[in-house]
Parts: structure tokens; sequence; C-alpha cells
């Protein structure tokens, strides 16, 4: 069972700001998806044939850069876009509250 100290730690990671409700359901959430994990976890050491291991060597990673679209390409987004005002988009609400 998770702690109410590591659940408010999680919420602060994520950026998440949780309802009453949230806090009253998310240990019994978060507890069956470990336990899901956990079931993962026997059948991958139960001879899987379809292993995935990767380490720091074997792993190509692009390096890290900062990607600047020219502003036709901004334009062209923009244009492309279903609804707006001015420059900014609008687009479905994704949070609910």
């Amino acid at each position: 069972m998770i702690s109410d100290d590591d659940m408010k730690r999680l919420f602060k990671l994520a950026r998440i700001e949780p309802s009453e409700e949230d806090l009253k359901n998310f240990p019994e959430e978060i507890g069956s998806i470990i336990d899901y994990v956990g079931q993962l976890k026997e059948v991958e050491g139960k001879g899987s044939d379809t292993e995935l291991i990767l380490s720091e060597k074997d792993a190509e990673l692009r390096p890290d850069k900062e990607m600047i679209p020219s502003s036709s390409d901004a334009d062209a987004l923009i244009n492309e876009f279903p609804e707006k005002v001015g420059r900014l988009l609008k687009s479905k609400k994704v949070f609910e509250g």
C-alpha cells in the first residue's frame, strides 16, 4: 500500500492537483497497477522467447537539440488549424475541472 506522503509526492511530480475523490481512490488504483506489473514480471521470468534487453551501450539515442520551426512552418500550421483567434490556436478541452 502506498503511503500518503508517497502519494502526494507522485501527484506533485506529475504536476496534478488531485481532488478529494482522487486522493481516496488512488491507493487502490495504484495498488492494482503494481499487482499487474508483478504479474508481468512472473510471466517474463518463465522462459519467454520475446525478451528485449537493452543496455546503455546498445541504445542509440538522438542528441538533444533545440528545434525552432521556421516562421513559414509556423504560419502553415496556424493556417491549417480549424479554430483560432489571431495566432492563438483553439483545441478540444483536455482536462475537466
